[in-house]
């Protein structure tokens, strides 16, 4: 039952319009003949006609599908399809109907005039069909174009948006080579002048400006540092912090002697510090922060830990460590691991990934 429900369901159209011309043609035949046959009749008549319909549509659709339709045989299909329904017909009436009973003269009661209707009746069903075929290829047809004028149109505004970025990109390019080279040029000026007044702030920024030149140069770098350079350049960054800060900046930074050969993502250790400095506490000198790196013979763990500010965890911006996660799945892929989370009012930081990356040999 369940079957027979979605298959009314699903044609219910067709269901509806073959009902309304079978009572529509039944009406009319009978007003104009004086008489309304058995119901055996109809049911065998309509069921063989509709059943030539949806042959013959499955035919046409089969003999033109995505491409022009073969005059020949599709004559030949529709002969072969008339010549079966007249003998069928007549067979059927034979068992179930009191049509055309044989004859002497004649096999399955098979006459001129019976060849003349059936003709007629089947000719008139493959051409409504053959209607109704090419009337949905031609629908189909239509749509297929209509999606590929869509896609087309996507693919125009697509490949438009890509060069609008592209233009972006580029300008956005020499924006960053102009304005780093003003910045550099800026510091540079101040370090003449202010070191004549103060040495160690003139250091100060000399110190700076290497460690942004160094930020600068590899934060679109798709290749690996070395960790040894990324600490040397971590700890001068570290020493100018400290040297701010004084007293107020408490934080072990270690890492093994056997570094030489270790190669990392850039400013992979510059950014676990700036969310140090960033957001954490580094001012209590009992529980001072810290940055500890170490290797095994296949990894190398990196795990700091600092205070927080007075603020929940959840206001934290953490755009700096998502994106930092990114980069090490790139990088890494499976094989890269950073979680953080609170320990003892203590924000914690903790990566594992292999001493070399695996998309960057």
């Amino acid at each position: 039952m369940k079957k027979l429900y979605l298959f009314c369901r699903e044609y219910k159209l067709h269901i509806f319009l073959w009902l309304i011309f079978i009572t529509y043609e039944s009406v009319v035949a009978g007003i104009f003949s004086g008489e309304f046959g058995p119901i055996e009749n109809y049911v065998v008549h309509y069921t063989l006609n509709i059943s030539l319909f949806y042959i013959n549509y499955f035919f046409i659709i089969t003999i033109s599908d995505d491409k022009t339709p073969n005059i020949w045989l599709l004559l030949i299909v529709i002969s072969t399809e008339i010549l079966l329904y007249i003998p069928l017909l007549a067979f059927l009436n034979q068992l179930f109907t009191s049509y055309n009973k044989p004859t002497p003269s004649s096999i399955l009661g098979i006459n001129y005039k019976f060849i003349v209707g059936a003709i007629y009746r089947s000719v008139f069903f493959i051409m409504v069909s053959t209607g109704y075929a090419f009337l949905i290829r031609f629908y189909n047809e239509r749509r297929r174009l209509q999606q590929m004028e869509i896609a087309h149109l996507k693919e125009v505004i697509e490949r438009r948006n890509i060069e609008k970025n592209l233009v972006a990109a580029k300008n956005a390019f020499i924006r960053a080579q102009l304005n780093p080279h003003l910045l550099f040029n800026v510091l540079n000026f101040i370090h003449n002048r202010v070191r004549k007044i103060d040495h160690i702030a003139g250091d100060l920024v000399i110190s700076l400006v290497d460690v942004m030149r160094y930020a600068i140069n590899t934060e679109y770098n798709e290749g690996v540092v070395s960790l040894k350079e990324e600490i040397e350049y971590l700890e001068t960054l570290l020493n100018i912090f400290e040297e701010i800060k004084g007293k107020q900046f408490n934080l072990d930074f270690s890492y093994p002697d056997d570094i030489d050969s270790i190669k990392i993502i850039p400013l992979l250790l510059l950014t676990i510090a700036e969310n140090m400095f960033k957001h954490g506490d580094l001012t209590d000198p009992t529980r001072p922060a810290f940055l500890n790196i170490s290797t095994t013979k296949l990894n190398l763990e990196i795990t700091a830990g600092n205070n927080l500010l007075e603020r929940p965890i959840a206001d934290i911006n953490r755009k700096g460590l998502l994106f930092l996660q990114e980069r090490i799945k790139e990088a890494y892929g499976n094989n890269g691991y950073i979680e953080y989370k609170l320990i003892d009012e203590k924000f914690i930081i903790k990566i594992l990934i292999p001493l070399t990356p695996v998309h960057l040999k």
